[in-house]
């Protein structure tokens, strides 16, 4: 296994405490994300079952398993060990899942990374993180390319698209290449509950990206709440949306969570909305979910209501204020409410909804999920008073970690010992 520097992690007295709810206790303390996630359905007799639909084509859990293992056994091949970190920055394909899967399933950590960041913001996560590998869509080569001569850990690139040829003329690594040669079995590797199973990067909004870890027995725990008390998801569930696999809400609700219900997930690469009615309609989503600016986008769209939606049992947001105005107008037009939540990439996903009312309430980001204890408190750390503003602060089944946080802000070791 590859060993973690001690000072890449903060102090273990630092470390978050994890609100564990009774019914997820039976989280196994060894596991891996990959075998929990899709392995474990083809062992139980769903491997048929219909697990990503993408344009025309669907894809089931067998078949992703397979082409997970290739992958897999490619990356093996490639010098890839347990713990080792593998970077993305790829579009909702696919590949991306299968990408995702084949670093979790041989026990590396995925290192998912915004495809909007410039050079700058790609190398410096590149090398922050220690990546081995990067792998990445032909289209989003141009950053990672000028970024290439300041990686400082001999990162390799491996390339999705693109003609094999000018990829490896770049010095680059071919997917596909890589693809054919991975044998189609592969055992996951098993890890320790506290081992690392995901490392997100924020959005740099106060400088550059911070990694936040999660571990794997929190990351699975996690899932399995948002799953159990938000989207509810299980076999013949279709989630849609647009956000992108390849950064931290994308990652968090496209390949976790329909995965812990054994539901299928609808991609788009990118969002318009035409291409997002039309695959309501033809993938016959049951889950949608997205950021208010993509409903309020559909609401406008003038050949709205010539589409049908009656598959939708479910809609999500967060990200920002949702607000009534837009609550109720996408109720008038497709009879669902849009339920509200609250998360981050320092808490994997969600930790507040309003599924946890009996209707959404507007301008409210809802309730506490099952095992999140939440105080709002003032700069002294007493709790506020209803009305006051204050700092949110919060425990719960997951919690963060941040990586490598002596690298450039004593900050963060600070903000870990608050929190």
């Amino acid at each position: 296994m590859a060993k973690i520097p001690e000072n890449y992690l903060p102090p273990k007295d630092t470390w978050p405490e994890y609100l564990v709810p009774e019914e997820f206790a039976d989280t196994p303390m060894e596991l891996n994300i990959a075998d929990y996630l899709l392995d474990r359905h083809v062992r139980e007799g769903r491997g048929g079952n219909v697990a990503i639909k993408f344009a025309d084509k669907t894809f089931t859990y067998a078949q992703v398993q397979t082409m997970v293992n290739k992958f897999g056994n490619a990356l093996k091949a490639a010098g890839v060990g347990v713990q080792d970190r593998v970077g993305i920055r790829l579009v909702n394909t696919p590949q991306a899942v299968v990408v995702i899967f084949a670093i979790e399933k041989i026990g590396a950590i995925p290192i998912p990374t915004s495809p909007l960041w410039s050079s700058e913001e790609v190398a410096f996560v590149v090398n922050n993180s220690e990546m081995k590998y990067f792998v990445v869509n032909a289209p989003l080569m141009g950053p990672v390319e000028t970024a290439k001569a300041n990686f400082e850990f001999g990162t390799k690139v491996i390339v999705i698209g693109g003609s094999p040829d000018e990829v490896k003329g770049s010095g680059n690594l071919s997917f596909e290449e890589m693809m054919e040669k991975g044998a189609p079995q592969l055992d996951a590797t098993m890890l320790q509950a506290n081992d690392i199973g995901i490392i997100l990067y924020t959005s740099g909004t106060t400088g550059m990206p911070k990694g936040c870890v999660h571990f794997v027995r929190p990351a699975i725990i996690e899932a399995r709440v948002v799953n159990k008390y938000v989207y509810k998801m299980k076999p013949g569930d279709i989630l849609g949306g647009a956000a992108p696999v390849s950064f931290a809400a994308g990652f968090g609700t496209f390949t976790l969570l329909p995965f812990e219900g054994g539901a299928a997930v609808s991609l788009l690469p990118k969002f318009s909305p035409p291409d997002m009615m039309d695959l309501i309609g033809k993938h016959k989503i049951t889950v949608l979910t997205g950021l208010p600016t993509a409903y309020r986008a559909l609401m406008k769209f003038p050949d709205f209501k010539k589409y049908d939606f009656s598959s939708i049992r479910l809609c999500t947001s967060g990200g920002d204020a949702l607000g009534a105005e837009t609550l109720q107008g996408w109720q008038e037009l497709t009879g669902q409410p849009i339920w509200e939540g609250l998360g981050g990439t320092e808490m994997l996903h969600l930790v507040t909804s309003n599924t946890m009312n009996p209707q959404p309430v507007p301008n409210s980001i809802g309730k506490a999920l099952p095992g999140v204890e939440i105080r709002v408190v003032d700069p002294t750390g007493n709790d506020c008073k209803p009305g006051d503003v204050g700092s949110m602060i919060l425990k719960g089944p997951s919690g963060t970690l941040y990586w490598n946080p002596y690298v450039d802000d004593e900050r963060l070791i600070k903000s870990q010992k608050k929190g």
